[in-house]
C-alpha cells in the first residue's frame, strides 16, 4: 500500500511527537510517584533496601517479604519482594531506629524531597501519594522483650509493618492477624488468609 506524500509527513510527525510523550517517562523511571494503589513498582519489582539493619532482622526482613509475596492463598498483586544493594531503586528502606519505651516498630513515609507525611498516630498507612517510606525496627527493645532466638516473631514484625507499606490498617478483629497493633499478642506465624485478602481488596490487581 502506498501512502501520499503528505499522509507520510503527517504520520512521521506523529510517531516523532509519540517518542517526545515518551522520552519523560523513561527518564522519570528512577524517581517515580509511588501511591498506596502500588504504583510504585520499580521496573516490574518491588525493592527493598536494608540501611542499618543487623543480619537476624535482615534475614526476618527477607522471610517477611518472602511470606508476602508468597501467601499461598489468593493471587497476589505483590511482585517479588526484591532486596536491592542501589537505594534509589527502593521504596522501602528499613532502619534500625531508637523508638522509645512503647514502639518496637513504625512505617513512615515521604514525599519528594524528603518531606515527611503526618498520618497521626495511627500508624494506618499512606493516606496520599508518596515516593518512599521507612521502616524503623527498634531492635535493642524488640531484643530485650522477646528472645533472641525467636525468629517467627522478628518475621512478624517486620511483615507488620511492610503491610502498612502496602496501605493496610491495623485489624483489631483478631490477634491471629498479622495486622493486629500489638506485636505481642499476635498469634500469627505467617501472613494469614484474611490479611492477604485485605492485601488483595486493597490493591485491586
Amino acid at each position: 500500500m502506498k501512502i501520499k506524500k503528505n499522509s507520510l509527513k503527517m504520520l512521521l510527525l506523529l510517531i516523532i511527537a509519540m517518542f517526545v510523550i515518551a522520552i519523560p517517562g523513561i527518564s522519570n523511571a528512577a524517581y517515580p510517584t509511588y501511591k498506596q494503589d502500588w504504583e510504585w513498582n520499580y521496573n516490574g519489582a518491588a525493592h527493598y533496601y536494608v540501611v542499618s539493619l543487623t543480619s537476624k532482622y535482615q534475614t526476618a526482613a527477607k522471610e517477611a517479604a518472602t511470606n508476602w509475596y508468597k501467601t499461598g492463598y489468593h493471587t497476589n498483586p505483590l511482585y517479588p519482594m526484591t532486596k536491592t544493594s542501589t537505594q534509589t531503586e527502593s521504596p522501602i528502606d528499613l532502619y534500625k531506629s531508637n523508638l522509645g519505651v512503647n514502639t518496637y516498630g513504625r512505617t513512615e513515609f515521604y514525599i519528594k524531597g524528603g518531606t515527611k507525611l503526618d498520618l497521626g498516630d495511627n500508624n494506618y498507612g499512606p493516606v496520599k501519594n508518596w515516593l518512599y517510606c521507612k521502616i524503623l525496627i527498634n531492635e535493642s527493645l524488640f531484643d530485650a522483650d522477646f528472645s533472641a532466638s525467636n525468629t517467627t516473631i522478628r518475621k512478624i514484625l517486620i511483615a507488620h509493618e511492610m503491610g502498612h507499606v502496602f496501605g493496610l490498617a491495623h485489624n483489631t478483629s483478631s490477634t491471629s492477624l498479622v495486622m493486629y497493633p500489638y506485636i505481642e499478642l499476635i498469634k500469627a506465624t505467617q501472613i494469614t488468609k484474611d490479611d492477604s485478602a485485605a492485601l488483595v481488596q486493597k490493591l485491586k490487581f
